[in-house]
């Protein structure tokens, strides 16, 4: 859901952005805009679902700009805020279909219970709309209808008997059984400038799930799976009951893969296993479990005891002597097979020698291997899914934790793999440093982090910054600077975008702080530069 708040007084703004209570309100996006002109060019970027408005604006009031979204964007809701209650304001604002109409000075509860009336509104219109598009046959409804049950299941407290949730499934044809137990498993992605909302959903989605399909079916499990897509960063997943040991080894999979062929990081919540009836209650728990602990990672049963963070760094400790990872970072980049066995051999005789050693250190073992060599592939512009279709490379993933001789099996696979791939020409520290920059300037509207740009590039932040330094002579952190501010220049010369908009577009939230960073590199505030380059 986004909300647009449109006032000419940036204090009613900022006052409105702290009084209410957006958590309640469940997060949504909320733009502003001084003016009628920003607020259009918000509904020229991006879909605006809720615009909240004063009337009394110069050069263009409230009341005009509305009437241009009911012209131009018809399901957009509208709220007017007004310092005056004057009889014609109110009855042309019903006129034009407001939701509602306040009096300033706003009371923050009574707009955001407002708010709540209209985004339930939106949500069943949606749902209605929905419905009501596709037809009313059951045949021709029969996946929108599927997808309502499983959302009226566990999304809403609906204390349904298992005799009418059986009638149900009958009626629509759901391959699931009343008799038996269900679990979820929630999955979060975890990239900040990820967003499954963005991509081509629909490919993205489906994507996902066969690569889910794939990994159960290898760790053992056939069973249908319903995938529900609750927002632009959470995908549900509704399956029978699972041994956990296999469970575990599935979403483990899951998302290795979705790490490698799409190139996002996800966490996966799983939930205890129960009749039908309660997957409401343990959904709750997930989101609730999720909430406490944003900084979740990996694979977590809530219900489960979590395995010891002493113990994960422990084992992380135990392999950091053994290994050189930048060194097979080279190594895979040109194609040296015989260095990379030896690595792997001396690694594994080092490893075997070592007291304390549980089976545990020869995962963490692969997933070291496996960041380099997907460090590499990036380095070599080469697409990173085309290895989970190669010949039995899953299976093969599966059992490399199980022992050494496994791990070397599927450490062959990967290097007959890699065989068939164009080798780096030049140096991988120079490569590095080139992908470094090509991402951050695909991404100068973020707020990009050291800790980011090591995860793209499968190495610690302390050596990116410093090869970084050393390969060009510019800190990391001056380097993304200057091109955002860069980037600012251009679009003030060039462009009529508020200023504010412009921030946002070099990454910068904090306007305040933009136009302070923007002086003191340029010598000029950003309205002082338009002035003197603009076209």
């Amino acid at each position: 859901m986004v909300l647009l708040l449109v006032d000419d007084q940036q204090s009613v703004l900022d006052g409105i952005l702290a009084g209410v209570d957006w958590k309640a309100l469940g997060s949504p996006e909320v733009l502003t805009a001084n003016s009628a002109l920003q607020a259009k060019e918000w509904f020229q970027a991006q879909a605006v679902d809720i615009l909240v408005c004063d009337i009394e604006m110069p050069i263009e009031n409230g009341l005009e700009l509305f009437r241009w979204v009911r012209e131009n964007y018809p399901r957009t809701e509208g709220i007017f805020l007004t310092s005056h209650a004057v009889f014609d304001y109110a009855q042309t604002a019903l006129k034009l279909g407001s939701f509602e109409y306040l009096v300033q000075p706003i009371d923050y509860r009574e707009l955001e219970l407002s708010l709540k009336r209209l985004m339930n509104h939106i949500y069943n219109e949606r749902e209605n709309r929905g419905l009501s598009e596709i037809g009313t046959a059951v045949i021709e409804n029969r996946e929108v209808l599927v997808r309502h049950f499983w959302t009226n299941l566990i999304l809403t407290e609906s204390n349904k008997r298992l005799e009418s949730i059986a009638k149900d499934i009958l009626l629509l044809g759901i391959p699931a059984d009343v008799r038996k137990k269900y679990m979820l498993v929630l999955l979060t992605v975890k990239d900040e400038h990820v967003s499954l909302g963005r991509w081509d959903t629909e490919s993205a989605i489906n994507n996902i799930c066969a690569l889910f399909s794939q990994c159960a079916e290898l760790a053992g499990e056939t069973d249908n799976v319903f995938f529900l897509q609750l927002d632009d960063i959470h995908l549900l997943a509704v399956m029978r009951e699972q041994q956990n040991s296999r469970l575990y080894e599935a979403l483990k999979l899951w998302l290795d893969a979705c790490a490698q062929s799409l190139s996002i990081h996800c966490s996966c919540l799983a939930s205890s296993a129960v009749p039908l009836n309660g997957l409401d209650k343990q959904y709750r728990k997930l989101r609730a479990f999720e909430e406490s602990d944003p900084f979740v990672r990996g694979i977590v049963f809530p219900e489960h005891p979590r395995p010891p963070r002493e113990e994960v760094e422990r084992l992380s400790a135990m392999l950091a002597p053994y290994t050189d990872f930048e060194s097979w970072i080279r190594f895979f980049s040109h194609g040296e097979d015989g260095k990379l066995r030896e690595e792997l051999e001396s690694c594994l005789e080092k490893i075997g020698r070592t007291p304390g050693v549980s089976a545990n250190v020869l995962f963490f073992f692969y997933q070291q291997i496996m960041g380099a060599f997907f460090a590499s592939l990036r380095m070599r512009n080469v697409k990173e899914g085309d290895i989970y279709t190669t010949n039995n490379y899953l299976a093969l993933l599966v059992r490399a934790r199980n022992s050494a001789d496994d791990l070397r099996a599927w450490f062959d696979a990967l290097l007959e793999y890699n065989k068939t791939l164009p080798l780096l020409q030049g140096s991988t520290e120079h490569a590095l440093v080139n992908q470094l920059k090509e991402y951050i300037n695909a991404h100068l509207d973020l707020d990009l982090t050291r800790k980011e740009l090591a995860e793209q590039v499968y190495l610690s932040e302390s050596y990116v910054s410093h090869l970084f330094s050393k390969e060009t002579g510019e800190p990391l952190a001056d380097y993304i600077t200057n091109r955002k501010i860069e980037l600012a220049q251009n679009l003030l010369s060039t462009t009529s975008y508020p200023v504010s908009i412009i921030a946002v577009k070099a990454g910068y939230s904090n306007f305040s702080y933009f136009s302070k960073l923007f002086k003191k590199k340029t010598g000029l505030a950003p309205n002082e530069y338009r002035k003197a380059y603009g076209a």
